[in-house]
């Protein structure tokens, strides 16, 4: 999400951001119910914040985060039962050097809840260019 002008990003939105995901001094990238209030506040000053949705995955071995369209290819992969499937050529370095576990919050799917698949389906708000 990208606010206007008219709204620095409150000190809050820090603490929601998605881990691993650079921001910038006016963009943040945020997951919906988060970013729609960012939204709201800003729209509220007069300002005119933007928002692009787009799909959000965490590989299931090495945590790596992927967007857009990596994101859906490796959901459409799951779909088709593997849940082994390693996210690139790099998933197992990754996964043995724990470079993205830090960066990934606790899955409901380590939980061990019926509820993973939706967890991992959100949908996030990101910057727009």
């Amino acid at each position: 999400m990208r606010t206007s002008e008219l709204l620095e990003v409150p000190d809050w939105v820090s603490r929601f951001a998605v881990r691993g995901f650079g921001t910038l001094p006016r963009q943040v990238w945020l997951r919906p119910a988060k970013a729609k209030l960012l939204l709201v506040l800003d729209r509220a000053a007069g300002g005119r914040s933007e928002f692009a949705k787009t799909e959000f995955r965490r590989c299931l071995l090495c945590s790596r985060p992927m967007i857009s369209v990596e994101a859906e290819a490796y959901r459409k992969q799951l779909e088709s039962g593997d849940r082994s499937i390693p996210c690139g050529r790099d998933c197992a370095r990754a996964r043995e050097l724990r470079i993205y576990a830090a960066w990934a919050p606790l899955s409901q799917a380590q939980l061990g809840s019926p509820k993973a698949e939706q967890t991992r389906s959100t949908v996030d708000f990101t910057p727009s260019p």
